[in-house]
């Protein structure tokens, strides 16, 4: 990335963009800002800036100063200005454009981006911008031609390669996604961020083995990242291993209480040791944490139908279906629901609008056998326990 020049003295005297003298209101400012007297340093800057508004010099400080106090509108302010006195330079185009996106307008991003690569189309920066912007109009396919291009121009450009391998990832191109993320780790780029990214590549590929040495690296580099002991845990969750699944769901959940994902995990794994008390209180911490997912309310209906807790399963498994009509357990869980309340008529309903939804679930014809089996139905029993036979050896 670009970034403006660092505040210290020398620099800025070696690195002026006029290569101008800096006169003793420039120099006592300077020594404000070293002293870390950032709001008086502003002053005696912005005060240079009355006396010379040409003062590119002064205008490069303001904004990193602004940057110091975490003021983003003013460091804009500044930054359109000095942007206005230098129209072809592209650091100002890229501070401007930078600034828009981190504020919020990736339009006023993407319209400097393209203005200024139509003048200059080797601006590799600004092709960075370029996709950044429209990764924030969620226009991702579009964005992945604008790293490329900042990459033919720059082969080894780090952060065009991560952002080109998470968008790929993001579209599910795992494997350019993983060889972005390579590139990036042989060009020395050993940051837990990239292995974990990797490795959910990798995973997303259904190939754990690659993926748990790149989660356990990620660890060694940073073992605070609670993530990569969440994505851990997974691998160790889909291989059956839930003890050292609770494991590493616990670590992450050790690290940062709140991350419901871990959480999540903790339920699961739980649910598979049938210890259905501990697997429902994961579950409601997660979804206290985030009540929008419905993965999160599908483990815990799951988990108080297993401990016979069925009508506030049949209210988990609606509110399943409330977020996600078309969820296949939703209807499962919520006949299943009422089946073991012996509701088999609103059993059947919801089981035969799941089966109108997805034709081809054998599991529904399955719970649909069982339930006419309870009303005595036998032949229409015998008849979906054959259909869902004949389902499950194509699947």
């Amino acid at each position: 990335m670009k970034i403006l020049v660092i505040l210290t003295l020398s620099l800025i005297l070696t690195s002026s963009a006029n290569s101008q003298q800096m006169t003793d209101a420039e120099t006592n400012a300077l020594q404000l800002a070293n002293d870390g007297k950032i709001a008086e340093a502003i002053q005696g800057f912005e005060k240079v800036l009355a006396s010379n508004p040409k003062n590119v010099n002064a205008i490069n400080i303001i904004v990193q100063l602004y940057e110091k106090l975490g003021n983003k509108e003013k460091q804009y302010e500044f930054a359109s200005i000095g942007l206005l006195l230098n129209p072809a330079d592209e650091n100002w185009n890229y501070t401007k454009a930078d600034l828009a996106l981190q504020l919020g307008r990736p339009e006023e991003a993407l319209n400097l981006a393209e203005k200024f690569t139509t003048t200059y189309p080797d601006s590799a920066f600004m092709y960075i911008i370029k996709g950044q912007a429209l990764d924030a109009q969620g226009k991702i396919q579009l964005a992945v031609g604008a790293y490329s291009k900042t990459i033919r121009l720059h082969p080894d450009n780090a952060y065009a390669l991560l952002l080109r391998g998470k968008d790929f990832a993001a579209i599910s191109r795992y494997q350019n996604a993983i060889d972005d993320f390579t590139k990036l780790i042989n060009l020395g780029q050993e940051l837990d961020e990239i292995y974990n990214r990797r490795g959910m590549a990798y995973f997303s590929l259904q190939q754990p083995d690659k993926a748990l040495p790149d989660f356990t690296k990620a660890i060694s580099i940073n073992p605070s990242n609670q993530y990569a002991y969440t994505n851990s845990g997974w691998v160790y969750y889909n291989n059956g291993d839930y003890t050292k699944a609770i494991s590493a769901f616990t670590k992450a959940t050790t690290i940062d209480p709140k991350y419901a994902d871990a959480l999540y995990g903790l339920a699961s794994a739980y649910d598979k040791q049938k210890n259905f008390p501990l697997s429902t209180n994961y579950a409601e911490k997660a979804i206290a944490i985030d009540g929008q997912m419905p993965p999160y309310y599908a483990i815990y209906c799951r988990s108080l139908l297993s401990a016979d807790r069925n009508n506030e399963g049949l209210v988990a498994a609606g509110k399943l279906l409330e977020l996600d009509k078309e969820n296949a357990d939703g209807y499962l869980l919520k006949a299943t629901a009422f089946s073991n309340l012996k509701k088999y008529d609103e059993s059947l309903a919801t089981i035969n609008m799941g089966i109108e939804k997805y034709p081809s679930n054998y599991l529904m014809y399955g719970l649909r056998s069982f339930v006419y089996k309870q009303q005595g139905k036998m032949e229409l029993a015998d008849a979906d326990t054959q259909k869902a036979a004949s389902l499950s050896t194509k699947n």
